[in-house]
């Protein structure tokens, strides 16, 4: 049993390192592109069409390193970091922060939360929790009205939180539930479908479960 454990330590981490060479030879390059494409949005801020074309270049780039990044996330899961008691408050709050912290989007002040957070805390792994979190407000950021609020609450099941994210979107298509999870699978060609699967990964690591589902209203 020790050796499997040591032997299953070692695989992830050669996984690791080959996500992070990946990502350092991938981002490298990116950085590069994007500074002369900057150079060249000044230097033709005058041009509509040349504008429109650099804007475009910069928008692909900057969806390609999210995906790195988020490949990263994966590989940095299962961390040394020890379970921290948090209150899901804390954690939804520091979830939408860094979701604002990477986007334009006014998160914060679209993500309501209930006063049922506030209960007592939960053990998690705060860094894979927290990044969990924030890729579910990003998905309901994105489907959901912009002048439409993210509500989050929280009820006890009896053996654990339940955790819910109810945004105003269109909802998931009927059967697309388990679909929606997997990795790159997307109903959106700009997205990269990667934020659900990253989701799931955190919540397992501390032993929850990932559901998605329509509402009943």
């Amino acid at each position: 049993r020790l050796a499997a454990a040591q032997e299953d330590r070692r695989t992830r981490d050669l996984v690791r390192n080959i996500l992070q060479g990946i990502a350092h030879e991938i981002r490298n390059p990116l950085f590069g592109i994007q500074t002369l494409l900057q150079a060249l949005d000044l230097r033709h801020s005058h041009d509509d069409q040349e504008r429109v074309f650099t804007e475009k270049a910069l928008r692909e780039i900057h969806r390609l390193d999210g995906i790195v990044r988020r490949f990263l996330q994966l590989a940095f899961l299962d961390d040394a970091t020890p379970p921290e008691s948090v209150s899901l408050e804390d954690l939804v709050s520091q979830a939408a922060a860094l979701l604002e912290s990477r986007s334009s989007r006014p998160v914060t002040q679209r993500v309501r939360l209930s006063a049922s957070l506030r209960a007592r805390p939960v053990l998690v792994h705060r860094r894979s929790f927290v990044e969990a979190l924030a890729e579910i407000l990003d998905n309901a950021c994105h489907f959901s009205p912009p002048d439409q609020p993210v509500n989050a609450s929280a009820r006890w099941e009896g053996v654990g939180w339940e955790l819910e994210v109810e945004d105003h979107g269109p909802g998931v298509a009927p059967g697309l539930e388990e679909k929606v999870l997997e990795p790159f699978f997307t109903t959106v060609p700009s997205r990269s479908g990667l934020g659900l699967t990253l989701a799931r990964a955190g919540m397992d690591r501390d032993g929850g479960q990932l559901t998605v589902g329509r509402s009943e209203a």
